[in-house]
């Protein structure tokens, strides 16, 4: 398992500093996990979104309110050709991970002006 590692930096006013910051490398994989280390001084408004840069762009990861240093697993739910969702049992959807090809932007937002206010470890297969 390869793993890339992204810091940002923000800045603005407290509780409103933003920041981001792209991969250099170009990703191209399973998204496996991401732990998410925060600055000490990283206040409990500050929003984390991890995307596909490159086109078609989306979403991976969008974790708002936080500020406790964590490991997630995100993971989107699986359908078929048609976009009809699978589920399990008709229930629990089926999860599956993000599957990316291309360069990664970790963004974060409500945060202080920190140097190093979220560093995420995203850890992929490919």
């Amino acid at each position: 398992m390869d793993h890339v590692v992204l810091t940002v930096t923000t800045t603005g006013s407290d509780g409103a500093a933003v920041g981001s910051t792209e991969s250099e490398l170009l990703i191209s994989g399973k998204i496996m996990a991401v732990v998410l280390d925060y600055h000490a001084s990283a206040p409990n408004t500050t929003d984390v979104n991890l995307y596909m840069t490159d086109t078609p762009s989306y979403l991976i990861l969008d974790y708002d309110n936080k500020n406790a240093d964590i490991g997630l697993h995100p993971r989107k739910q699986a359908c078929i050709a048609d976009g009809t969702a699978v589920t399990i049992d008709g229930t629990y959807f089926d999860a599956e991970p993000y599957i990316v090809h291309g360069k990664l932007t970790l963004a974060v937002a409500g945060c202080n002006a920190l140097t190093g206010a979220v560093t995420a470890w995203i850890f992929y297969e490919e």
